[in-house]
């Protein structure tokens, strides 16, 4: 199978040959991805069976939070994956958020959940990796940035882990 990305390139509006000009487009002239293709990058790193999300006061879609969340079954038919995927946008006065994840469900006080946290903003404009890792025991607070996407990953782990570093997310 022949796979290929199409772009459109116009050098006369981008005289500079800047990579991130601000173009539309997935890609830049030169191949690099931009943070378009990230975002569909996390969005596809969801986990298949969506359930349930819930926001605080039932957030109205005008204060700029969105919240997708999915999950996987292991061969144990419990869950064994957990992805939650959250967008912050306002297009006049956006602002950090500082948000409690709670999942549902979960043994309360054990960490036997890794969460890996991707990030897509002004300081991280690719998210092919994890920004932050740590063990999971049900609930964390964490700043949202202004104008970004987050991927929280939630793993099973086998065994209890203390996480990385000892830290808690």
């Amino acid at each position: 199978m022949h796979q290929s990305i199409i772009f459109w390139s116009d050098r006369q509006a981008n005289p500079s040959g800047a990579d991130l000009f601000g173009s539309w487009g997935l890609v830049t002239d030169s191949g690099v991805r931009k943070p378009a293709w990230w975002s569909f990058w996390l969005f596809g790193r969801m986990s298949r069976e969506l359930v349930a999300t819930d926001t605080p006061d039932r957030m109205p879609a005008t204060a700029g939070v969105w919240a997708l969340a999915g999950r996987g079954l292991g061969r144990d038919g419990q869950p064994s994956r957990i992805t939650v995927l959250i967008s912050s946008w306002m297009a006049d006065g956006g602002h950090d958020r500082d948000l409690r994840l709670t999942v549902d469900g979960l043994p309360s006080g054990r960490s036997d959940w890794e969460a890996a946290v991707y990030r897509l903003d002004g300081g991280h404009p690719a998210a092919g990796s994890p920004v932050s890792t740590a063990s999971f025991t049900g609930t964390s607070r964490f700043i949202l940035p202004a104008q970004s996407v987050v991927l929280v990953e939630l793993t099973r782990t086998e065994e209890a882990s203390p996480g990385v570093g000892g830290r808690r997310f």
